[in-house]
């Protein structure tokens, strides 16, 4: 007798939604609860924060001249992010929202 026709008697756990697969492959929702415990506890404190910032920006960008090849995207950028500030980047497609971070961490 062949054994094509014949079906699997191996069970497995399934979990579907936005992905799917054998439970021991999922990452464990309280797995990662603990982890983010961890790197909380470790977190500085404000007034830590505070004293690594002193009064100098966060970020100083002076005269950034960037692109991609020989394609110049962002001419003469300057930008200053002080201490408790925050940057929204608002444009266009293709405007260099995405140059100046890839700048800013080195891409």
């Amino acid at each position: 007798m062949s054994d094509q026709g014949a079906k699997s008697t191996r069970k497995t756990s399934k979990i579907s939604g936005y992905a799917s697969g054998d439970v021991s492959n999922i990452i464990s929702v309280d797995d990662v609860a603990r982890e983010a415990e961890k790197i909380a506890e470790n977190a500085p404190t404000i007034a830590e924060l505070e004293a690594l910032a002193g009064e100098d920006p966060h970020v100083s960008i002076q005269d950034l001249r960037a692109g991609y090849g020989r394609m110049e995207i962002l001419h003469d950028f300057s930008l200053r992010i002080g201490k408790g500030q925050s940057l929204c980047l608002i444009g266009p497609n293709g405007a260099g929202k995405s140059t100046v971070l890839h700048s800013i961490f080195g891409f």
